[in-house]
């Protein structure tokens, strides 16, 4: 992942890539919170993972089904007056009516929900190749002062560090390393580690589903020294999403930090990464939506087509 308008050291290094650089104050000590009892917690590779739970809420209507609004009986009624040679109501009636303002009760109204968007599930990572790229549109404020622009997310390389394999990823002008799940693993300049985060970064754990919840505490390390981070993530549900690129089914996660920082991405398996980010740090806030999505050609079939994706999802 990576954010508009950073390029200093620190937790959000893969945010680089952007113009002014924002400097990003460690977190402060996170306090230690108590797990929910009702759901087991996992610790793997610096990672909780927690459970999670549904809730339903119901809303009757104003008026019950069937309940009459008017009481006027000569006018819910209108039946036919013996004796007088009226079949219905007439004229008089009709006056009298509209003079006491009193309707017959319509039946329930019909109400249009959006369509809730299918399940959408992702087992496992997907696969990057040297080539895939992504291009996104980016907008940023800070102190009402409105910058935009677009950003390349391109897979270099996939390289080897100390019997670990990593996606080298070039983000705007600066070089990151994603793991094999695509956590994020620190950035380099030259051929050399400029920064790190052990464990990596989890922006995305597998299987990826809605309503996993998991927790990340790390340390990052660069040239000025090290800090300890804590992050919670949790897939909130399946949407919809519609940017320049097109309308993709998407899983939605966000992350909640010990400061300010925050983070909703929306990550869709048919481009296999995120179609949109909207994200804060400190006073910053900032947005991207996929434009282009470029998979490498592959000249042996793999898990993703090579046409671009549909836009009528």
């Amino acid at each position: 992942m990576s954010a508009p308008m950073q390029d200093d050291a620190g937790g959000d290094d893969q945010h680089r890539g952007r113009h002014e650089p924002t400097r990003i104050s460690p977190p402060a000590e996170r306090s230690e919170q108590a797990e929910p009892e009702d759901h087991d917690s996992e610790v793997l590779q610096g990672c909780i993972f927690l459970g999670s739970g549904r809730e339903s809420v119901s809303a009757a209507g104003l008026f019950p089904a069937g309940e009459l609004i008017c009481d006027d009986w000569r006018v819910m009624g209108c039946t036919p007056w013996e004796g007088r040679g009226y079949q219905g109501l007439g004229l008089a009636g009709l006056v009298a009516l509209f003079l006491a303002g009193c309707v017959a009760p319509a039946g329930p109204a019909a109400t249009s929900e959006a369509p809730k968007p299918a399940p959408v599930s992702a087992g496992v990572p997907p696969e990057w190749r040297p080539g895939d790229q992504w291009i996104y549109t980016w907008s940023s404020e800070v102190q009402s002062r409105t910058q935009s622009g677009s950003k390349s997310v391109e897979v270099l390389e996939v390289s080897e560090i100390n019997t670990i394999s990593y996606y080298l990823v070039k983000v705007g002008e600066a070089e990151q390393l994603y793991t094999k799940d695509l956590q994020w693993a620190g950035t380099m300049r030259e051929g050399k580690v400029q920064s790190r985060m052990i464990p990596p970064q989890p922006w995305f754990v597998w299987p990826l589903e809605s309503g996993r919840r998991w927790i990340h505490r790390g340390t990052y390390e660069d040239a000025s020294g090290k800090s300890v981070r804590s992050d919670s993530f949790s897939v909130v549900g399946a949407e919809i999403v519609e940017v320049p690129a097109g309308r993709f089914s998407t899983l939605k996660v966000v992350r909640e930090t010990d400061t300010r920082d925050s983070d909703q991405y929306w990550y869709a398996p048919e481009v296999r990464f995120y179609v949109k980010w909207v994200g804060r740090r400190s006073d910053q806030q900032f947005e991207e939506d996929l434009r282009e999505y470029r998979p490498a050609q592959r000249l042996i079939p793999g898990q993703i087509p090579s046409s671009p994706p549909s836009t009528t999802k």
